[in-house]
């Protein structure tokens, strides 16, 4: 939804699931969406004087002096007190959440890999990155990788080769039963039919996008709880290895037609629930660790749902797919239809209108979209940043590291 006008550019420009087992078939459930691409993500970068614009502030390497004067370098009539300007008029724009309580409020940069890290050469790989933040798998959570010692991953990837400090966040999919994880037991745990749900009955039915392995679940079911909650649940396990928190995914499970179907049937209000959920995932986590933080991946309406006062406290940032470009899901790292799929403007804006909600509250925003070709990627990081958001450009696979990191890494 980026059809704005230049006069309030700046301040209205600028789903899904990534669940990649390594070496196996896996679900994303994601909505594909296409747009035309629009020059306005330059032109907003160019001006960058807004309250909601962005920049990285406080040190790091992708800094919003940076962002300014690229966007100005190409005008050969701009004068040097020009571009000094601008950049200066950059640097007082705060980042979202950046003043925040949030764990993540000093995280700038960050890498989003869910796939091919069992290994020391792919871990090393990941490792080498100075990016503030890793969002990656447990590979012991999957079936026939239990003995994949992920806590000491966890261990090598807490800090960066300058030896600063960096957040690892594990992905976790709390809206969907996943086949291929340890907690699905074969000879007991059904997939669900066209007309039935599975066994257990919480499994509601096939992910929509037509993925494998990734079911529906009601997941205010207290068994399908009981896995992630409590003194022996998965999100306490994570916070154990030594997760700095968790990245939830397919959080939107609660607009789709059989999950409301059965919230119905249930007497259950499913934003509410969900809301619920997280907050109980966020207590467990910080049972073990105080500073567990809980990061939110699409469903930017639920802040509608359920308002902002129920749903901000249960949240330490919010990450979105998509704003401006996809992929098909389950591409490969190779595959050209895994990226550069515009997002139709109309979506976008309303995307970026709903993120600065979040913003608004103090939440940080982080936004990653799947992009490979000139001028795209940088289109999405200018863009991002003035907003105030915290971009990732990758791959819809996720598969490794990023090629098109920001042009000024």
């Amino acid at each position: 939804m980026l059809a704005v006008r230049l006069a309030n550019l700046c301040h209205n420009a600028g789903t899904q699931n990534h669940n990649i087992p390594f070496g196996s078939s896996h679900a994303l459930s994601r909505r594909i969406m296409r747009l035309s691409h629009t020059t306005l993500a330059l032109a907003c970068s160019a001006l960058m004087l807004c309250a909601c614009g962005g920049g990285d502030g406080g040190g790091s390497s992708l800094s919003i002096q940076s962002d300014a004067a690229a966007a100005t370098s190409t005008s050969s009539t701009s004068s040097t007190s020009s571009n000094a300007n601008v950049a200066a008029s950059a640097a007082a724009v705060a980042v979202c959440g950046a003043n925040s309580t949030s764990p993540l409020a000093g995280v700038r940069t960050w890498m989003y890999q869910l796939q091919d890290l069992l290994t020391d050469a792919q871990i090393n790989a990941l490792d080498a990155q100075p990016y503030d933040m890793v969002v990656v798998e447990a590979g012991n959570t999957v079936k026939n990788q239990e003995t994949f010692n992920t806590a000491g991953m966890v261990t090598r990837l807490h800090t960066k080769a300058d030896g600063s400090p960096r957040k690892v966040i594990a992905y976790i999919d709390i809206g969907q039963a996943e086949s291929f994880r340890t907690y699905w037991i074969d000879n007991q745990w059904k997939t669900p039919t066209a007309t039935k749900p599975g066994v257990p009955d919480f499994i509601l039915t096939a992910d929509p996008d037509g993925w494998a392995d990734d079911y529906p679940v009601a997941y205010w079911d207290q068994r399908w709880q009981d896995l992630w909650l409590g003194t022996n649940g998965a999100v306490a396990q994570l916070a154990r290895e030594g997760f700095d928190g968790v990245y939830l995914d397919w959080v939107e499970g609660y607009t789709n037609a059989k999950v409301v179907a059965a919230a119905k049937k249930a007497g259950v209000n499913p934003a509410k629930a969900m809301v619920d959920f997280i907050a109980k995932i966020r207590a467990a986590g910080r049972a073990i660790n105080p500073q567990f933080a809980v990061i939110q991946q699409n469903a930017p309406e639920l802040i509608d749902a359920v308002g902002a006062a129920k749903l901000l406290p249960n949240l330490d940032a919010i990450s979105q797919e998509d704003t401006w470009f996809g992929g098909d899901a389950g591409a490969s790292w190779g595959d050209a239809s895994g990226t550069d799929q515009a997002t139709e403007s109309a979506d976008t804006q309303w995307t970026i209108e709903q993120l600065q909600k979040h913003c608004a509250g103090g939440l940080p925003v982080f936004t990653i979209d799947y992009a490979l070709t000139s001028p795209n990627p940088r289109t999405v990081y200018t863009t991002s940043r003035s907003l105030g958001f915290r971009p990732l450009v990758s791959r819809v696979s996720l598969s490794k590291p990023t090629t098109t990191p920001p042009w000024n890494y």
